[in-house]
């Protein structure tokens, strides 16, 4: 059976308000319908709220899909193909510069840059009540892809990256082309069937038009020209349950007759094959994969095959709302962090064991365009200042390894009686200020940024502590300099940063800020010189003056309570007066006697206030 490839633009849909529970009928295991393996959000089918994620996939998954492009690349074109000189209309086979051997010519390959692995309670519920309602409608086997789609071997050879699929109702892995921000909407709202076609046409009716070949996704897949992703292409690599199949080349009737249960999608035979469906439920779209295209005429250095030097990065964070948003139409949101996000930053400041312990009140995320667009304006200036052969490593790293502390499974063997011999070095667990967080606050940590840092630049994460009202000059981008020094001071320890502010109404405001900290030097009015190191403690943490507000952005406020504020802050003082221990160490905190049992430390309580 000759049947289906790629994809005219389908919009996304707007997608109801996340619904508030999860069908228990979703188990975890593969091959049950369950989530697959690999997501991150695996065990989490019986808690609720749902959720809706995008996540990096590792670099080290970048081989598959880039394997999935080659071995499903074609060199043909299509009248889709559009002229990259503007010049030529639409020509069957394609235009002259089409065509492999012209000028620019067909690209030779698609090399990817990045992968962002989507995860979505309801997406994929939908997805399975759809499967199963074809299922149940298809109770024999239907007829199946003759020859099996393009992208299913490697898909079938790399289980660890795409769950297996059934095939006796033709469900596979297929590629839906487009632009990098339609990509990103239609990951987190799904396909807009009303509005298929609108760019494109519609030779089989308004669907969601997929394929088995790259080379046909990517004729409907477009850049930025100008913008952030000039260049940067998007395919979104979908699961697909096609049913049973209507094969034919031209039929105007095709989604009449999908529509009168006679099939269940449609599979056009013309130059590629072409798979449609008209219920946005058939499809899962599980990766978006950012790519470039490389022509006979670039260079070898382009093939993907070199290692990159530095990582893609979107243009505003993945883990922000607005990640699909163009920075020049402008958005500001300070946005509340519930349930399981609040109970990981908890984590994280239990994690700093506080004198005297800290309640998170409120926690929020700060999401402005002209903010962010300048911290990224900064470091584009300040990557072309920096020599590419500097070795200088990163300093500043003990912040982001607190973050990742909490960002672990834990072992099996870390709850039981005789825990585990490898104790916090283990690494497949999180250390003990982690233990409270189900899967889902597991997950809200892993959306944190950690993996953006560019080290290269000394880019971290650094603690500033202040008022509520500081704080709220702080979201407005006018970042305090220090009163005897020119710069800002940053911290890598809370205990230190919060000892720098005093309470208002018994509250202080820490600051999770990423800081572009950039050349280190001695001397702060050297203009060579964007941060120093001013103090380091016992515990190696560091404290340090930056120079340029513009290197800072003030992601999250954390409001901290606690109550007898002044009596706690004579006590840390005269602790800080006190004498050395015997061999000049630190005298020990009550609260880390060895003799105590992990259970009986209050700084353990993962709580979150009402």
């Amino acid at each position: 059976m000759g049947c289906a490839s790629s994809s005219p633009v389908v919009e996304a849909a707007s997608k109801p308000a996340a619904t508030t529970t999860t069908s228990t009928s979703l188990a975890s295991n593969p091959g049950d319908d369950g989530y697959p393996e690999y997501w991150y959000h695996n065990k989490t089918a019986d808690q609720t709220p749902g959720f809706d994620d995008m996540f990096y996939a590792p670099d080290s998954e970048h081989h598959c899909f880039q394997e999935m492009f080659e071995e499903s690349y074609v060199a043909k074109a299509t009248q889709d193909r559009p002229c990259p000189k503007g010049t030529c209309g639409k020509t069957p086979g394609g235009c002259p510069c089409n065509q492999p051997g012209a000028d620019p010519g067909l690209p030779v390959s698609f090399n990817v840059q990045r992968v962002i692995r989507v995860e979505s309670s309801e997406l994929w519920e939908r997805y399975q009540n759809k499967k199963k309602a074809i299922m149940a409608s298809r109770p024999g086997r239907v007829e199946e892809f003759d020859p099996p789609v393009k992208t299913m071997n490697k898909a079938s050879e790399y289980t660890g990256t795409f769950a297996p699929v059934d095939g006796s109702i033709n469900e596979v892995y297929a590629f839906h082309g487009t632009q990098v921000r339609y990509a990103l909407a239609i990951a987190e709202n799904a396909f807009r069937i009303d509005l298929a076609g609108s760019s494109t046409g519609t030779l089989y009716g308004r669907g969601a038009y997929l394929g088995e070949s790259i080379s046909k996704a990517d004729e409907y897949a477009k850049d930025e020209p100008g913008g952030y992703y000039d260049g940067v292409f998007a395919v979104l690599v979908c699961r697909v349950v096609m049913g049973k199949l209507n094969c034919t080349k031209s039929d105007a009737k095709a989604a009449e007759k999908v529509s009168a249960g006679e099939f269940d999608s449609t599979c056009g035979t013309r130059v590629f094959r072409e798979l449609v469906i008209y219920d946005a439920d058939q499809c899962y779209p599980e990766y978006v994969v950012l790519y470039k295209r490389r022509y006979a005429k670039d260079p070898e250095e382009a093939e993907t095959t070199k290692p990159r030097k530095r990582r893609f990065f979107m243009q505003v964070p993945l883990h922000w709302r607005n990640v699909a948003t163009d920075l020049s139409t402008g958005f500001r949101e300070e946005i509340d962090l519930k349930g399981p996000a609040t109970a990981w930053m908890q984590c994280l400041v239990n994690q700093a064991q506080l004198v005297p312990a800290r309640t998170i009140l409120q926690a929020t995320r700060l999401e402005d365009s002209k903010m962010w667009e300048r911290y990224v304006q900064f470091k584009a200036a300040l990557r072309s200042r920096i020599d590419e052969r500097s070795g200088d490593p990163l300093r500043l790293t003990l912040v982001e390894k607190d973050l990742r502390a909490l960002m672990k499974r834990p072992c099996k063997f870390f709850k039981t009686p005789r825990g585990c011999k490898s104790g916090d070095k283990c690494r497949f667990s999180r250390n003990e200020f982690g233990l409270d967080l189900d899967d889902l606050g597991l997950a809200a940590g892993r959306r944190l940024p950690v993996d953006e840092l560019d080290r290269r630049l000394h880019e971290g994460f650094l603690w500033y502590a202040c008022t509520r009202s500081a704080a709220t000059e702080l979201s407005q981008g006018h970042v305090r300099r220090d009163a005897t020094l020119p710069g800002t001071r940053f911290y890598e320890s809370l205990q230190t940063a919060l000892k720098q502010t005093k309470p208002e109404d018994g509250i202080k405001v820490a600051v999770l800020c990423r800081v572009m900290c950039g050349l280190p030097g001695v001397d702060i009015a050297d203009e060579n010189t964007d941060f120093l190191i001013i103090e380091t403690d016992a515990n190696g943490r560091r404290e340090v003056l930056v120079k340029d507000g513009s290197a800072v952005y003030p992601e999250y406020h954390l409001c901290l309570s606690y109550n007898d504020e002044e009596e706690v802050e004579k006590m840390i003082e005269s602790m800080d007066r006190s004498p050395k221990g015997k061999d000049g160490d630190e005298p020990r905190l009550a609260m880390d006697d060895p003799t105590e049992e992990p259970g009986e430390k209050g700084m353990l309580c993962c709580a979150v206030a009402e």
